[in-house]
């Protein structure tokens, strides 16, 4: 028998470290995941109003070009499922992103009511290899959603709007319409089932904003188990489910064991005095601690809680420990805590924005923002300040301009963007 030499021993330990920290910094990453790893070498925008996903090789510079295409043909089409029936290489109005520990792309194909899985390595118009809220990839959810597919309200979805990945592989799904989040349990199918149903008190039920019931008018008030038109989900890096509960202008933690009709544990945006009964937009007075219509969250590498207060046009960091009604400290998209006008009710500049959607981290630590209304993403640099300035912009020429698909609505191209709904580093 050969003899191992001492260095062969530290070189093995060393090479078993390194892969061990690779598959730890790759599992259960998500559009609004904790931080991002180092080795991150894409960029993928879910570029809304042209119906595709759009992945980007790094590193990033402005107005930078698409290398990869989904949900359509090519880079200069733009119908929502080609202009037909929805199908295994189409999307209408895609959202929320998540990857798994395999680098499978998750989408929220947000107006055909269901999320698509994208196995790598990805080609433009390539088909997805399985469905989740529908029967199979021929059910348009164009009309009606849930409506047209013969499926049961545990296996159907309304509008799914993020999607995540947890750190046992499971799938977590928000729909709005629904009033609900989702956990699917692998071995992934067509139609899977879902096992539990946070913010409503049963999967198999049919409800809407804080469990009213679909076509009701007035949702009663809100309470820790319920949810009105949750847009976004993440995972910390202890487990814990954060949703931002749109409707409800709120962001709630929901701590392990999951199970359905659970209570929150933490509340933010509304006055810890009247912690899970208040529910308007700015109580109180828009300030540090109040949102309105958050519709993106995500981790950093330190922990602390970046979230899109979309109605207010800004973007916040919350430092731990969190606490009820707590303040943020950081304040992006405006130049205080008490003004959230978009583009600061001026001109549209380097440091404004207009209805952030989606929000992650690059490998390097900088923050990149869905800019949704204006038609681009920011990329703002770490260490961060208050009212500070992008130094990167995509889907626009410069930091100044912010018209659809560049002043052409109707023609994309590999650089343009319309309505980025979210971004994802992978």
């Amino acid at each position: 028998m050969r003899k191992v030499t001492s260095w062969s021993v530290v070189l093995l330990l060393l090479a078993a470290s390194v892969v061990a920290a690779s598959i730890l910094s790759s599992c259960g990453s998500s559009a609004a995941a904790t931080g991002g790893s180092e080795t991150t070498t894409k960029l993928a925008i879910a570029d809304s109003s042209n119906n595709r996903i759009l992945i980007y090789n790094t590193p990033i510079s402005t107005d930078e070009s698409a290398s990869v295409v989904l949900g359509q043909a090519d880079f200069f089409n733009q119908n929502a499922n080609h202009g037909a029936s929805a199908s295994g290489n189409t999307l209408a109005s895609p959202a929320g992103l998540a990857t798994d520990s395999a680098g499978n792309l998750y989408v929220a194909d947000f107006a055909n009511c269901r999320v698509l899985q994208f196995q790598p390595p990805f080609t433009n118009s390539m088909s997805a290899s399985f469905v989740i809220g529908q029967p199979q990839f021929t059910y348009s959810g164009s009309v009606g959603c849930f409506a047209s597919a013969p499926a049961s309200p545990a296996s159907g979805m309304s509008t799914p709007s993020s999607v995540a990945v947890d750190r046992r592989e499971d799938i977590w799904v928000a729909d709005p319409n629904f009033g609900r989040v989702t956990e699917y349990v692998p071995p992934f199918t067509n139609g899977i089932v879902a096992t539990v149903a946070i913010g409503q008190t049963s999967v198999d039920g049919t409800y809407a904003c804080n469990g009213a019931g679909l076509g009701k008018n007035i949702p009663p008030p809100p309470t820790a188990s319920m949810l009105c038109e949750p847009y976004a989900i993440t995972f910390d890096s202890n487990g814990n489910l954060w949703v931002a509960d749109t409707g409800n202008s709120r962001v709630l933690e929901f701590a392990p064991p999951f199970s359905t009709g659970m209570a929150a544990s933490i509340e933010l945006g509304q006055p810890a005095g009247d912690a899970f009964t208040s529910f308007g937009p700015n109580t109180g007075g828009i300030s540090s601690s109040s949102l309105s219509a958050p519709k993106a969250l995500t981790f950093d590498s330190s922990g602390n809680l970046w979230i899109a207060d979309s109605d207010n046009n800004r973007v916040l960091e919350y430092v731990p420990p969190f606490a009820n009604g707590m303040a943020a400290t950081i304040v992006i998209g405006q130049g205080d805590f008490t003004h959230g006008a978009q583009n600061e009710g001026s001109s549209l500049a380097a440091n404004t924005l207009s209805v952030p959607y989606g929000l992650s981290f690059d490998g390097r630590g900088n923050l990149i923002v869905g800019d949704n209304q204006n038609n681009r993403v920011l990329i703002f640099a770490s260490p961060f300040s208050s009212g500070m300035n992008a130094t990167t912009v995509i889907g626009q020429q410069n930091l100044i301009s912010g018209a659809e698909n560049q002043g052409d609505y109707s023609s994309p191209t590999s650089s343009t963007l319309w309505f980025p709904w979210s971004t994802l580093t992978f």
